[in-house]
């Protein structure tokens, strides 16, 4: 049997609620290198491909850094770049990671 994936990461408030209530269902991420060694399969020769994406099973949001923050396990349904055509060409800023979210698995010391 295979161990199931997870990735684990914090998030606002604001942002925990919304995901919380069904509103909101991407989470974006900067395209650094954090988050390349997260989501984004590394080659044998140490470099990324950005067309090849780590697989998870579910993404572990906490509100916080206690031990009693607010956490909620949602399902993971893939990962995608997105070019923000606002920023210029040749910006960092210009990509970045867009995390697909289904639904809420589970939750745990969450007031809505």
């Amino acid at each position: 049997m295979n161990k199931k994936q997870t990735l684990k990461t914090t998030l606002k408030r604001e942002f925990f609620d919304a995901i919380y209530r069904g509103e909101k269902t991407e989470e974006y991420r900067d395209l650094s290198d954090f988050w390349m060694s997260r989501l984004l399969v590394k080659e044998a020769d140490g470099s990324y491909s950005f067309e090849k994406f780590r697989e998870y099973d579910t993404i572990v949001f906490r509100n916080g850094y206690n031990p009693d923050s607010p956490t909620m396990e949602v399902e993971w349904k893939g990962t995608r770049i997105l070019e923000y055509l606002d920023e210029p060409k040749d910006a960092f800023e210009r990509y970045g990671f867009v995390i697909d979210l289904g639904k809420v698995l589970k939750i745990e010391n969450y007031k809505p």
